[in-house]
């Protein structure tokens, strides 16, 4: 769940397949609505960290979806629309997560102490891309 300020508001992601990754793009209306999430390098509370936030980069970040067992899988895989995975960069950075505030953006600190699962909602599949509705 990432939030902005104190509404809790959870963020809807569109998850854009390309082979066995994908680039994830924000859903959830608002400033960040179409930016994708991406790694940036920061100075975070005194020293150099990963951090994933959103951004408008041409080519973002990718990511593989990992199950309990850290193999990579697609949506297809999935036995259900509501399953608990893990997330890694195309270059292999597993995300070890916690959630942070970085020049007023909700943020995730890849380098984190905490290792976590992310519960994935699938809200609907083969839903059209941002900037070409008919494609699916």
């Amino acid at each position: 769940m990432l939030g902005e300020g104190d509404n809790d508001v959870a963020f809807i992601f569109y998850f854009r397949c390309e082979g066995d990754y994908y680039n994830i793009y924000v859903r959830t209306e608002g400033d960040q609505f179409g930016r994708t999430l991406d790694e940036h390098y920061k100075t975070y509370k005194g020293g150099k960290t990963r951090l994933i936030t959103t951004s408008t980069a041409e080519v973002p970040t990718s990511f593989n979806i990992l199950d309990s067992n850290e193999r990579i899988l697609t949506l297809d895989n999935l036995a259900s629309n509501k399953e608990d995975i893990r997330l890694q960069t195309r270059d292999g950075k597993k995300l070890k997560i916690e959630f942070a505030i970085w020049e007023g953006l909700p943020s995730i600190i890849e380098t984190s102490k905490y290792s976590s699962n992310l519960t994935l909602n699938i809200l609907e599949r083969n839903a059209p891309y941002l900037g070409f509705p008919d494609e699916v």
